[in-house]
């Protein structure tokens, strides 16, 4: 839970109403900068190969188990989430979301070949690739923080 004061966000424990953190708001003048910042950032992570991203996302992966207890702990401060609930509705899940990103992720970045009629595109071959969309700003709910 959190109250607006000034430029600040107070963090508020849901169950006892104590602040417990100040988080500082972003000027809105500094919005442009922090995006141009992300894509730079995105384009340089794009560059990487997929064997580096994927081992990037590994340590990721055990950062977020390493930290787990302290992650329980902020959960059940800021949002008030019962800590079995921050452990099975959001650790354990996280990690299971990221074991199942990085099974798939060859394959999901792999180029998809498109069948073409042979008569009318002879010699032809065409394949779908992904490609990021780059930097995206949205308004989320915050019951699933680590997940969102």
């Amino acid at each position: 839970m959190a109250l607006f004061r000034s430029n600040d966000i107070l963090v508020l424990d849901p169950r006892t109403g104590l602040e417990t953190g100040v988080v500082p708001c972003t000027p809105v003048a500094e919005v442009a900068g922090l995006v141009e910042r992300a894509r730079v950032a995105q384009r340089a992570w794009s560059a990487r190969a997929l064997g580096e991203r994927i081992r990037v996302v590994k340590t990721l992966r055990n950062a977020v188990l390493a930290r787990a207890e302290d992650l329980a702990a902020v959960l059940v401060a800021e949002i008030g989430k019962p800590a079995g609930e921050a452990w099975t509705s959001e650790i354990v899940t996280a990690a299971e979301l990221f074991d199942g990103w990085l099974e798939v992720i060859e394959d999901e970045l792999a180029p998809l070949p498109v069948a073409l009629n042979p008569v009318n595109y002879p010699g032809k071959s065409v394949e779908v690739e992904q490609d990021p969309v780059g930097v995206v700003g949205m308004i989320m709910p915050w019951n699933y923080p680590v997940h969102l």
